[in-house]
């Protein structure tokens, strides 16, 4: 799924190509049009993504690729994606993909023990893991709570879980003006 929307968005990208190569442009702004017409094309329902390491990869590389398109340079240039990364006040994009993954696994703890959703969320599959079985949404998720330390419990509270789940080693350090 990763691959398939990464495509899209380059897509898309390919379509207003004419902006990112316009010199009249500053990079905030072509940053902008990233933002605004590419970004949601690539992240469409990323809160349900379980991503491997190939997939982060795919995205990662494309996402450095499109701010360095914003900037004008290339490959051979041989800019450092914290350079990128630092210039736009971003974070990678996995690390976007894991914040909206924890604030829609608050959305589903705090719905009604009633709602297919939430009792998805609590399913257990019978039978053993299998060897070599891939990851579940849901280890993804328990990875992301360890990492902040946090735990199901603290979705409850909604205001102070909005501000938790984004802190961290993942917190966005802000948006270009």
């Amino acid at each position: 799924d990763v691959e398939a929307r990464v495509a899209k968005a380059q897509q898309r990208s390919g379509e207003l190509s004419a902006v990112f190569r316009h010199r009249a442009l500053t990079a905030k702004q072509k940053y902008r049009v990233l933002c605004a017409f590419v970004l949601p094309v690539c992240l469409r329902a990323c809160e349900t993504w379980g991503l491997r390491q190939a997939e982060v990869s795919v995205l990662e590389t494309w996402w450095n690729k499109k701010l360095g398109q914003c900037l004008g340079v290339s490959k051979v240039d041989r800019i450092r994606t914290t350079a990128l990364l630092e210039h736009f006040l971003e974070r990678h994009l996995s690390e976007t993909v894991r914040a909206r993954r924890l604030r829609y696994f608050g959305h589903l703890v705090r719905y009604p023990e009633t709602r297919w959703a939430r009792l998805l969320l609590e399913a257990e599959a019978p039978g053993p893991k299998l060897r070599g079985q891939r990851r579940t949404w849901r280890d993804d998720v328990a990875w992301d709570l360890q990492a902040r330390g946090l735990c199901a419990h603290d979705c409850l509270d909604r205001a102070s879980w909005r501000e938790r789940s984004e802190c961290g080693p993942f917190a966005r350090r802000g948006r270009a003006a």
